[in-house]
């Protein structure tokens, strides 16, 4: 689970390296985020000559999380470190690819249509 003020590595190639959390976008009163939710974030760190501007506002959609994760079927999931992708404030991807394999938790349900792109962009789902 991701709090308020956690950091987060960047998932794909849109130029930030760093990212700290400010938000959980679903919900006013959540304090944390968890698998396949969508954050709002502040970029801490960025590559040279990108289009990922430090400081601005963006939101991004968690894809792995170091915490341990129950999913549906009973299994348990945890990844090396905790990664997010970046969207524009009009909620369109950034990148062009995901580095990272995306977990099952962002497909499926009404989210599908959503994030079609970092579906159809990542190389592997787990």
């Amino acid at each position: 689970m991701l709090f308020w003020g956690s950091y987060v590595k960047n998932a794909d190639n849109s130029g930030a390296k760093l990212m700290k959390v400010l938000r959980v976008i679903s919900d006013s009163f959540k304090r944390s985020a968890r698998l396949g939710e969508m954050i709002r974030v502040s970029v801490s760190k960025v590559e040279a000559n990108k289009k990922v501007v430090r400081k601005k506002l963006y939101s991004a959609l968690i894809l792995t999380l170091k915490a341990k994760t129950r999913r549906q079927d009973g299994s348990w999931i945890a990844y090396r470190d905790n990664r997010a992708a970046l969207f524009s404030e009009q909620d369109k991807f950034l990148g062009t690819r995901v580095v990272v394999p995306v977990c099952r938790e962002v497909r499926g349900g009404k989210n599908e249509t959503r994030f079609k792109k970092i579906i159809g962009s990542a190389g592997r789902i787990l």
